[in-house]
């Protein structure tokens, strides 16, 4: 790439007024390089050759010039090493002859190329320079490099105060290298610029700190193979970046297998990289994401992302603070191959026990044109997208503008002129029973997303959407959450909730006692331990104080809690009747099961026998033998029943104090289904009964009930 008279006046200006302070340079100062020379550098009469670099550098001293002739071109095949020097720079740039700036050609050992998509896996190419111990304090300037494999390598280094500006490159691997021991800081790479590169142009890896990458022009040529190409990449715990300007392009991962997914992406960060701001750039023409934004602290200012699979790619903003995009466009984002569908954005949400979400704020932005079904789409639960004044008019009638594969991730469309909200409503303190699980429905105001911005404590807190569950372990003190909530207009309201713990009032294990109120004209049902809300469907009636259900006019339900998924000892306690009048073929009594979905985990079940059967599923699927089956049962009488799992993993049924059956094999976890626990049938109303219950108690992590308290 042919860099332009104004880049070179630019690095003339710098380079003399930097060095000469408005004083003629000591002649020993200053040392003279050309193709072909095997002088002492001394002069250009006495030119060195470009290998000497190392003795060049140590003879002109802090603030000297090394200045590559630009007539002819440099052949270089093994690693040359450069370093700057303490105090003032050094500067190592392309010269005429009169020590104005012109570009210096330097060719290596790289297969040729000059344009085209090709497999570049076997081009190879040697390293040009490797940045010596002592680093600091180096300009690099003026350069034209062609066919090499790496251009600057600083790989494991330690230095500071490093520019490198108006270099041109074609047909390279790398660019600039830094890897996992890299701690370089203070950086300028300016008009570093070219085409054709196979690796990564630029690596802000390591501890690599405050870095400015200014109108880099960084087109890979679509040279695949060498898994695989990336502009600007951030990895590690590289912080405080700055990109400015300039273009990255053509990022292309080509495999013969089309089941493979394609990276290649224009400008890619990591999760421990932060403190990133990309303005006035562009990037188009990559296999993958046009940005692939995995740190934390990231803003976009007028950035385009252009004809990428995914023009933006969000893995960040998992905390208090979102990905940033103010006056950013995404424009027809374009798949080339592989697996994974095409979208204007792609955000990473939870899924199983990876809890991090996605979360992005666009500002004043354009979304326009594509193929794409959807348009952003969120992979995972918890992801929040704010679109603020942003414009998706420009978008096809058919694609639709966002679809998420949880429901606990939202989109939320406003302006900031718009109405929001103001007040967060959950309450405070939060009362929590140690070692149980506890569910808390978040309120705010108006639609909002919900982040966890902070908390402290041993509290064992989760976000699903709009619900926050806390798992708080025997012998926590409780703790603070700060919850966060952000509207419509991108405005995030924070409230501190403290999270109170109590012992548990039925003893241990203890996570669900049904209470009964007989006079009570609300809550005539509730939950003595404290942990559920039970939902008394049709008019409350007792029975010696007794609940009476009667099919699927009134009957409990307690909503689905991980308290129910037992996956260790438990022990489920049951008193009820059953009234002469049914007349069903079988009765649930109480069930955590559903046939359809395979959302079965356990069940009390009277049979056409009118047998009492306790059945279990660990998959969610009905097997053969995964039941007990019990005795007779007599309508008009009370029956006190247990259901049981010792810690050997034997499942017994007791009913009035007598062993009725043992499970012959341990049985593993039961199966955790989403479904509610139902009194009185299944969660779609079949298998109801009319009878009346005395008692329901649940327990984990034992398999006895305590004893009675006086």
């Amino acid at each position: 790439m042919n860099l332009t008279r104004r880049h070179f006046l630019a690095a003339a200006t710098g380079i003399l007024a930097s060095h000469a302070g408005g004083h003629a340079l000591a002649a020993s100062n200053v040392a003279y390089v050309a193709p072909g020379g095997e002088g002492d550098g001394t002069s250009w009469e006495d030119a060195a050759s470009i290998t000497a670099l190392p003795q060049l550098i140590k003879m002109v001293g802090p603030g000297g010039l090394i200045a590559l002739l630009a007539e002819g071109q440099y052949e270089v095949a093994e690693p040359i090493e450069i370093s700057g020097a303490n105090g003032a720079e050094i500067t190592i740039f392309g010269s005429s002859r009169n020590l104005g700036p012109r570009t210096a050609r330097i060719v290596g050992t790289r297969r040729a190329w000059t344009s085209g998509k090709v497999n570049a896996a076997q081009f190879g190419g040697n390293t040009l320079f490797t940045l010596g111990q002592n680093g600091s304090n180096l300009r690099l300037a003026n350069l034209d490099i062609r066919n090499v494999g790496c251009v600057l390598d600083m790989s494991g280094r330690r230095a500071r105060n490093i520019v490198i500006e108006n270099v041109a490159f074609t047909n390279i691997r790398d660019g600039i290298y830094t890897d996992d021991g890299s701690a370089i800081s203070n950086v300028t790479i300016r008009n570093f610029s070219g085409r054709g590169f196979s690796k990564k142009a630029i690596r802000f890896h390591g501890r690599c700190s405050n870095w400015s990458i200014e109108n880099c022009e960084l087109d890979s040529g679509q040279q695949y193979g060498d898994n695989f190409a990336v502009g600007i990449e951030c990895h590690d715990s590289a912080n405080g970046l700055r990109i400015i300007g300039g273009f990255t392009a053509n990022c292309l991962d080509q495999r013969s297998d089309e089941d493979k997914y394609w990276n290649g992406d224009g400008v890619a960060s990591e999760r421990g990289n932060s403190n990133i701001l990309i303005q006035n750039h562009r990037s188009h023409g990559n296999s993958d994401g046009g940005y692939d934004l995995k740190s934390e602290g990231t803003r976009l200012v007028n950035c385009v992302s252009q004809d990428n699979k995914r023009n933006f790619r969000i893995w960040g903003g998992s905390g208090r603070n979102p990905i940033e995009l103010q006056g950013c466009s995404s424009i027809a984002p374009r798949d080339r191959g592989g697996v994974g569908s095409s979208h204007h954005m792609w955000l990473s949400g939870a899924e199983g026990d990876n809890r991090s979400a996605a979360s992005v704020v666009w500002r004043n932005g354009v979304l326009s044109g594509g193929s794409a079904d959807v348009a952003i789409y969120a992979e995972g639960g918890n992801v929040a997208v704010h679109l603020v004044d942003t414009d998706t008019s420009r978008l096809p009638r058919s694609m639709k503008l966002f679809s998420a594969s949880a429901d606990s991730s939202k989109i939320l469309v406003g302006s900031a002129a718009g109405n929001g909200a103001d007040l967060v409503l959950t309450e405070s303190p939060i009362i929590a029973i140690a070692g149980a699980h506890l569910t808390i429905p978040l309120k705010a105001d108006g639609d909002v997303s919900w982040r966890l911005a902070e908390q402290e404590g041993d509290l064992g807190l989760d976000l699903d959407g709009a619900t926050l569950t806390l798992d708080v372990p025997d012998g926590s003190t409780g703790g603070l959450v700060l919850l966060q909530a952000r509207d419509s207009r991108g405005v995030a309201l924070e409230k501190e909730l403290a999270v109170q713990v109590r012992e548990n009032p039925l003893g241990a294990g203890a996570v669900l006692a049904l209470a009964f109120a007989p006079a009570a004209t609300a809550n005539a049902v509730t939950d003595a331990v404290g942990l559920n809300q039970p939902v008394l469907s049709g008019k409350a009636s007792f029975r010696d104080g007794g609940l009476r259900f009667s099919g699927n006019d009134v009957y409990v339900e307690i909503p689905s809690s991980a308290n129910f998924h037992l996956d260790g000892s438990f022990v489920i306690h049951l008193r009820f009747s059953l009234d002469a009048s049914n007349q069903a073929d079988e009765i649930d009594i109480m069930s955590n099961w559903q046939l359809s979905s395979n959302k079965r985990a356990f069940v009390f079940r009277v049979d056409r026998e009118k047998r009492l059967n306790f059945a279990w599923s660990t998959d969610g699927r009905a097997r053969d033998g995964n039941f007990i089956r019990g005795a007779q049962l007599a309508y008009e009488r009370i029956y006190d029943v247990i259901a049981s799992k010792a810690d050997d993993g034997h499942i017994e049924l007791i009913i009035d104090g007598v062993l009725a059956g043992r499970s012959s094999e341990p049985v593993e976890a039961l199966h955790a289904s989403p479904v509610p626990l139902r009194v009185s049938g299944r969660a779609n109303g079949d298998a109801t009964g009319i009878g009346t219950l005395y008692a329901l108690e649940i327990y984990k992590g034992r398999s006895d009930l305590p004893p009675p308290t006086s």
